[in-house]
């Protein structure tokens, strides 16, 4: 089986579309598929990974139109037996452009908000309503719910070491994705301090499209109890040993939710805002906002709340662990191959 993938990542977009094309990517390759990546060589792009974990990689030129310059490269090895979008800006037409170069699209999507000509579709969030209806063909197959969450296998076998309870908290993550452009990482250290609780422990993990890296790094240095990771080679394991993470709510929501990491979320893209809304309607997470409303202030507030409430962090372990088992990417994998 052939499979191309296009999506990109950047210090502006994050690192979330291209990690999760990866890991269905790697499941792909360790079952003989021949991967190859289509990207924009945009700062931050996660070109060097994508290379590291054995898949083929074809940069696309800044000045040719993205349809045009994805075809052109497709032409090279064509047909291909899927081709794998997971692109905000990519659509029906892009995905038309294609069709004489691929067997079959499948399009990850979580917005909804234009069509698409896709065989499958893979949306892995939290569903309310019926969102697609009228932006897909009419036997498009559809993928829809955290069932399908493209998840590494570390989490679904870190999910058999979490701690059995959740009395007190002693070990907090950080974690706001690949780039974390506004610095909600800083700002949750900053939150942190306003605590005075220094006996906790902090994990801090970043990318490496995070822009403040040297900064941050400095200042976990000097704080006591405080560990930088950039690119964390573990994540897994730290998300199991924890006991509340802090940070964004886009594809981590559902690692978190597999090791049934109870959390506090901060949204700061479009998409993550429903994802942070479905995810505390079902009582995985509290959203404490958006990054521009929210301050220092305002974030220790909502840490001292969760680290006074042990009922409620039991209650969210419980609704993350029956939300996401962690074989979401194999399902994904035997749609593909059936």
């Amino acid at each position: 089986m052939k499979v191309a993938f296009r999506a990109d990542a950047s210090v502006q977009i994050g690192a979330g579309h291209v990690m999760r094309c990866l890991t269905l990517a790697d499941k792909l390759l360790e079952r003989g598929a021949r991967t190859r990546f289509l990207c924009r060589p945009s700062p931050g792009h996660l070109g060097d990974l994508i290379l590291a974990r054995g898949h083929a990689l074809d940069w696309l030129p800044d000045a040719m139109p993205d349809a045009a310059a994805s075809s052109q490269a497709l032409a090279v090895g064509a047909p291909h037996d899927w081709l794998v979008v997971d692109h905000y800006a990519l659509g029906a037409d892009w995905e038309r452009a294609q069709r004489g170069l691929v067997e079959s699209i499948l399009a990850i999507d979580d917005l909804a908000d234009r069509m698409h000509d896709c065989d499958v579709l893979l949306d892995q969030n939290l569903q309310t309503g019926h969102r697609y209806d009228g932006l897909l063909p009419a036997d498009c197959r559809v993928l829809l719910g955290p069932s399908y969450a493209l998840l590494r296998p570390e989490f679904q076998r870190a999910r058999v070491a979490i701690a059995p309870g959740l009395d007190s908290v002693g070990n907090i993550l950080v974690c706001f994705g690949g780039s974390d452009p506004l610095d909600l990482t800083g700002l949750t250290l900053d939150a942190l301090d306003r605590l005075e609780r220094f006996d906790l422990l902090v994990e801090v993990v970043v990318g490496q499209a995070y822009p403040y890296c040297d900064r941050l790094k400095a200042r976990c240095a000097t704080r006591p109890g405080t560990h930088f990771h950039c690119q964390a080679d573990d994540l897994a394991g730290l998300m199991a040993r924890a006991d509340l993470a802090i940070g964004a709510s886009g594809v981590v929501t559902w690692e978190r939710a597999c090791v049934g990491l109870p959390a506090l979320a901060i949204t700061f893209a479009d998409n993550q805002r429903p994802i942070a809304a479905a995810a505390q309607a079902a009582g995985m997470l509290t959203w404490v906002g958006d990054a521009g409303a929210v301050s220092a202030e305002r974030l220790a507030e909502a840490i001292v709340a969760l680290l006074d409430a042990p009922a409620q962090r039991k209650a969210m372990r419980q609704a993350c662990l029956e939300m996401v088992d962690g074989a979401g990417c194999g399902r994904v994998v035997e749609a593909l191959s059936g």
